[in-house]
């Protein structure tokens, strides 16, 4: 199968996300290339905190990773780089030129919206991230902190500093307030005293999205582009790379 792979973005860059990749990602992750994997920490499981009470899980099966999204963007493009047949073009919109089949994998904004009208989610989430160095007691798991507002996630990143991100009612949310947020959390309060982020605020709003069909003639939408639930579930990337065996059968078998 000839591909032609269309990016607009001209370098690997971040965005406002997780960044963490469930363990059967990983697994689809390996299997779409050939069992290699990024650099990049791995996490055995979650722990929750709410109100001075914690529970905390192992996954079940395999492992977890963080990747900074910068550096999975790289990654996956040295990856792409190896394989015969496939024509890459960074910096490039993506134009109709009478491809046999198009598969739209550009996210929760995808320009193929226009053909099939997406729905957004009636309560309004916003979603924050950054990364920050100087938070003590970063561990080889995922943290989850619940506040009135919504869910801080702490991950590690690797480098001596950790992923922070969190999913706020846009009613309250303040882009300037999440050091605040973070202090305001009494399990916290002393694993903050000396931080500062390491990369720029993102944000992303508003989050969630569904389609009312995934397939439109010789369109086959994947990943975030087929419909995205709120991000509590961290599963976004997840749900991308699994999605990409199924959607290249459908395509070779003309189905």
């Amino acid at each position: 199968v000839r591909v032609t792979l269309y990016e607009k973005s001209t370098a690997p860059r971040l965005k406002a996300c997780g960044e963490g990749i469930l363990p059967h990602g990983v697994a689809a992750l390996a299997a779409i290339c050939r069992g290699a994997l990024p650099d990049a920490p791995r996490v055995r499981g979650l722990r929750f905190v709410v109100a001075g009470m914690s529970a905390e899980a192992n996954f079940p099966d395999g492992f977890g990773v963080v990747a900074r999204r910068d550096r999975l963007h790289a990654w996956l493009l040295d990856q792409v780089a190896t394989v015969p047949d496939v024509d890459v073009r960074t910096g490039t919109l993506y134009t109709p030129a009478g491809e046999r089949f198009v598969v739209g994998a550009d996210g929760i904004r995808s320009q193929f919206h226009r053909r099939l009208p997406a729905i957004r989610p009636s309560r309004r989430r916003v979603g924050l991230s950054t990364h920050i160095g100087g938070i003590t007691g970063v561990s080889d798991q995922v943290e989850v902190f619940f506040h009135r507002l919504g869910e801080i996630y702490i991950a590690p990143t690797g480098g001596g500093e950790a992923l922070v991100s969190a999913l706020l009612d846009q009613d309250g949310f303040r882009r300037d307030g999440l050091f605040h947020l973070l202090r305001s959390i009494p399990e916290l309060r002393d694993r903050t005293t000396h931080i500062e982020m390491t990369s720029p605020m993102l944000a992303a709003a508003p989050l969630g999205l569904s389609v009312p069909k995934v397939v439109d003639d010789n369109l086959l939408l994947i990943g975030d582009a087929a419909g995205a639930p709120d991000p509590i579930t961290g599963d976004g990337m997840s749900l991308a790379f699994t999605s990409v065996g199924p959607a290249a059968d459908a395509i070779v078998d003309g189905d």
